[in-house]
Parts: structure tokens; C-alpha cells; sequence
């Protein structure tokens, strides 16, 4: 006979997102989903003056999130960095990291994620004068230090062939754990 798991709507909603599962978030009244458009994929929004679901550029005027994506899950990641500002991690977290370089021109932070022995770790490094998502790396498998490891070393070795070298990656203890309490 099976086990029964009760997961609180946070923890539903973190292993849906870890899985590319979810179609919408909401945040500030808003309703956030990917469409696909041909071969991309766009954000689109519904709420306040805007009963039908409109594309977020002509909702939200352009911006370097309002792109057309190469996948549903690059597409959904910007959502949820919208939709789940978070207490400490993401964006603030990133602020911490690069305390020692507040006119730096990019800052990076990260989550990681573990639940019944699947880990994932996930690390952004965004251009502070466009709010542009630079470089995005994850990874998913089973021990959060390899995973992390794996994850920094790819980092380094796309900004490396960017010519990027003002950046300060976070440590594994400075990601936001993300996993079900």
C-alpha cells in the first residue's frame, strides 16, 4: 500500500515549477502565462484594464522580459522571478551576494531545491543596467554540493567566453533553499 504525501500549496507549487508544470501565476492582480507563437514563446497578461489575455510588451511597454523565448520553461522562469518576489533569495539575494560591489555592472543569486532525494540548483546572472537575464545554469540530480559545483563551472565558462569578469557567483550557503520545510 502507498504512502500519502501532504504537500502545504507552496510545496504543490514549487515542484510544479520545478517541473515546467504550471501554466500561470498571478501576482499584483495579475495573471501571467506562456503562449507559444510559432516556434517561441511569449508572456502574456490578464488582469486589471485588461480583460482578455495581452501580450505583457503591450500591456507592460518594452522591457528585456517582454522577448520571445526558445522555450516554454526560459519563459516560465521569468514569470516566476516576477510572480514570487521572494523574502530573501532571487533579487535580494543577489544584492547580498554583491554587497562589496554595489556599482558592479552584474550581480548573480540562486535557488536550491531538494525534495525525497531530487535536487535542483538554479543561478542567474542579470546586467544591473538593463535588468537583462545575462546567463542562466541549472542543474538537476541527487547532491546539492555536485550539483552546485556543476553549476558554477558552467557559469564560469560562459562568462568566461563572454568576456564577463565582474561577477561575484554565490555559495552554495548564500542560494535560497527553496525545499518543502
Amino acid at each position: 500500500m502507498g504512502r500519502q504525501i501532504i504537500l502545504s500549496e507552496e510545496q504543490k507549487r514549487n515542484i510544479q515549477e520545478m517541473y515546467g508544470l504550471v501554466n500561470e501565476q498571478t501576482a499584483d492582480g495579475m495573471t501571467y502565462s506562456v503562449v507559444p507563437i510559432n516556434d517561441k514563446f511569449r508572456i502574456y497578461v490578464k488582469g486589471g484594464k485588461y480583460t482578455k489575455p495581452t501580450d505583457a510588451e503591450t500591456a507592460f511597454g518594452k522591457g528585456n522580459a517582454w522577448v520571445d523565448y526558445n522555450t516554454r520553461q526560459d519563459a516560465q522562469k521569468t514569470i516566476s522571478s516576477i510572480v514570487n518576489k521572494p523574502k530573501k533569495g532571487g533579487l535580494e539575494m543577489i544584492e547580498m551576494v554583491n554587497e562589496q560591489k554595489p556599482s558592479g555592472k552584474y550581480k548573480a543569486g540562486g535557488t536550491k531545491f531538494c525534495f525525497f532525494g531530487s535536487c535542483r540548483v538554479d543561478i542567474k546572472v542579470i546586467d544591473t543596467e538593463t535588468s537583462q537575464i545575462v546567463t542562466s545554469k541549472d542543474a538537476e540530480g541527487k547532491d546539492v554540493k555536485t550539483l552546485y559545483s556543476q553549476v558554477i563551472k558552467s557559469l564560469q565558462d560562459e562568462l568566461k567566453s563572454k568576456k564577463i569578469t565582474d561577477v561575484t557567483l554565490p555559495t552554495l550557503e548564500q542560494l535560497e533553499d527553496t525545499s518543502p520545510k
